[in-house]
């Protein structure tokens, strides 16, 4: 995968799926994570280039989130975009994950 300014999140999410997820994760929890990344996470983030991703943005759709979902997703979101982020991390495609600052209550 080439430099993060040129993906957005939803397209380096597929990547985690296809180089990562697929080999590490059971076949019921990638179900449930492709549900929760098609329902909640590529609707709002999918578009942000990956290189973009601030802990601000990120507080702010986390804040969206609390008010029409409950903590079991909001908690399913949170691990599913640490993960993506620390993918891009080890991969060298962002300096840092951008979720480290983030708050959820």
């Amino acid at each position: 995968m080439t430099k993060s300014n040129t993906h957005n999140l939803e397209e380096y999410i597929n990547y985690w799926f296809e180089n990562d997820g697929e080999l590490r994760l059971k076949p019921e929890t990638l179900r449930t994570y492709r549900s929760v990344i098609n329902n909640h996470i590529i609707p709002d983030l999918g578009q942000l280039k990956l290189n973009k991703a601030t802990s601000d943005i990120l507080q702010k759709f986390f804040t969206r989130k609390q008010k029409t979902c409950g903590m079991e997703t909001i908690k399913l979101i949170r691990i599913i975009l640490n993960i993506i982020f620390g993918y891009a991390v080890k991969k060298n495609q962002i300096k840092q994950n951008p979720l480290a600052q983030v708050a959820v209550k």
